[in-house]
């Protein structure tokens, strides 16, 4: 159990002053952010076009001798 005037202190909000660094430092960490999603995408897209025609055809199991 606490105390009401414990349970206050604890609850109580504390006042974060506003600094310019702190704006820049939010701002590069999100920009950072994008351009890893960015890149991330962009090399999945590279893979996916290094995949032969056929395997999207679905013709290249019958190479294989796989179900046809």
């Amino acid at each position: 159990m606490i105390c009401a005037a414990c349970l206050r202190k604890l609850t109580a909000t504390q006042v974060r002053t506003w600094h310019p660094w702190r704006l820049m430092g939010d701002t590069a960490w999100g920009l950072g952010g994008l351009l890893t999603a960015l890149l991330f995408f962009y090399l999945v897209g590279r893979i996916l076009l290094t995949i032969p025609t056929p395997f999207h055809d679905g013709t290249l199991w019958q190479t294989f001798g796989g179900p046809e």
